[in-house]
């Protein structure tokens, strides 16, 4: 069967070419959905530049029990760089002192670095991110603490990360109540 420009402009073709034109994104946005961390999460995901030596080193004299008075304060490049490593490795820091200092010293950036790996990370990064939250100063930040766990919780539940969100409702039953997003 030859089809003219007649035939083309037809109803009942115009029809069944609208009605495949559908039927084809339906089924690419299901391809998707199901293939995302195949096709598209492993794109996403937060990277950090290798840690430099001297920060080790600054990592190190931050970590002194009382600080020295000739330690200088922690400026910008050093939060990212101090975050970037307390993400990646899991026996830096174990007790907090170096998460707690991120907070004290420039707060609002490190939940927003928090709220990034939180959106983007992997499972260990975002564990990570849950873990830095810990220390964060619940007193002085309820909202935000409360709004990140939350987030984290609502999306750990979504992919079925149990650790995750047993981790999120610890958090949640640590924090002051009365203090809501």
């Amino acid at each position: 069967m030859k089809i003219n420009k007649a035939a083309l402009r037809s109803a009942p073709i115009q029809v069944s070419l609208l009605g495949s034109v559908i039927v084809g994104a339906i089924g690419l946005a299901v391809v998707s959905l199901l293939f995302r961390e195949i096709f598209f999460e492993k794109y996403v995901r937060e990277t950090f530049a290798p840690t430099p030596p001297n920060l080790s080193q600054r990592a190190e004299a931050l970590l002194l029990s009382p600080l020295p008075e000739t330690t200088e304060p922690l400026n910008a490049a050093e939060i990212d760089e101090l975050y970037a490593v307390w993400i990646q490795n899991e026996k830096f820091d174990p007790q907090g002192q170096i998460a707690a200092q991120l907070f004290s010293v420039d707060s609002e950036h490190t939940f927003e670095r928090s709220c990034r790996t939180l959106v983007v990370g992997n499972r260990g990064q975002r564990m990570r991110a849950l873990q830095l939250l810990s220390f964060a100063n619940f007193i002085e930040h309820p909202t935000e603490v409360r709004r990140l766990v939350a987030y984290a919780r609502q999306k750990a539940e979504r992919r079925r990360e149990d650790d995750l969100v047993t981790k999120a409702n610890e958090l949640l039953a640590r924090l002051p109540q009365g203090k809501t997003p």
